[in-house]
């Protein structure tokens, strides 16, 4: 049997899944409950191995803000890792993960690190589609308020002078 998914891959693979089974598809349903309002979803009715790949389907129907809470950093780390394959390329820089303070230690003062908090930080602030991965450590972990970011934002161009003895 050959099987052709079409571009946006969802429709056919929700098709073919109830096809075999049966049944609804985890994804056909948990995007039916977002649309209905519901604000969170869990995939725990999934088998690990198939959660990426429904994240990345999630993400990709519906482009916005999202926050995937998983149980330890390390597993924040793998579906980390396990997104970055199937999101692909073009929608990687969409890809967020955020460590708490204790998964970060000693990487924190990396300057790669605090570059990647500020851009997601900024990215959340713009209110721009993202998938954000994190911990319960992650989420139990200091985030400096919106307001304070702003306050403290500043913007840079070529030729221009920063200012900095100013301050």
């Amino acid at each position: 049997m050959t099987v052709t998914l079409a571009p946006a891959g969802r429709p056919a693979l929700d098709a073919l899944l109830a096809r075999l089974t049966g049944e609804r598809t985890p994804l056909a349903s948990a995007l039916e409950a977002l649309e209905r309002g519901l604000r969170a979803v869990a995939l725990h009715e999934t088998i690990p191995a198939a959660r990426p790949a429904l994240l990345a389907a999630l993400y990709r129907a519906r482009r916005r803000p999202t926050l995937v809470l998983l149980p330890t950093p390390d597993a924040a780390e793998r579906a980390y890792a396990d997104l970055l394959c199937y999101l692909g390329e073009a929608r990687a820089a969409d890809l967020f993960l955020h460590r708490g303070r204790e998964a970060a230690f000693g990487s924190i003062e990396s300057p790669a690190e605090r570059s990647a908090r500020i851009t997601l930080l900024a990215a959340l602030d713009a209110g721009e589609p993202l998938l954000v991965l994190t911990s319960v450590a992650g989420v139990r972990s200091y985030v400096m308020p919106r307001t304070i970011l702003r306050e403290l934002r500043g913007e840079l161009r070529v030729g221009a002078e920063p200012g900095w003895e100013a301050t």
